[in-house]
């Protein structure tokens, strides 16, 4: 029995589509499992409906901007100020959340 193989530039593309695949998928999970945490840490009653609409096109998109919406408004209630690009680092500083810049090296 003869196994025919793949050379050339025909086996490169099918393992880069292979790759990305599984980039996609991982990427995916990650995201659904954020979401998740996200709906538990802000206390929502049912967290399993953000997940489900996180796999629905153009649905998942209005909830990520709900819970996103939620989020930043539970950080301004705690009196952290909330930007563009997240929370403010000075803020979270001054409560003691936020990791230093640099950790020392005897620390680790």
């Amino acid at each position: 029995m003869v196994i025919p193989t793949m050379t050339g530039p025909e086996a490169l593309m099918l393992t880069l589509l292979a790759l990305l695949l599984v980039g996609m998928v991982a990427i995916g999970v990650l995201g659904v499992v954020a979401v998740y945490r996200l709906a538990r840490a802000l206390q929502v009653s049912a967290p399993w409906i953000y997940v489900a609409c996180a796999f629905i096109p153009y649905i998942s998109t209005f909830t990520l901007l709900i819970i996103n919406h939620r989020a930043s408004a539970a950080l301004k209630r705690g009196g952290i100020r909330v930007g563009l690009m997240g929370a403010d680092r000075g803020d979270l500083l001054r409560i003691g959340t936020a990791m230093p810049q640099s950790v020392p090296a005897n620390t680790r």
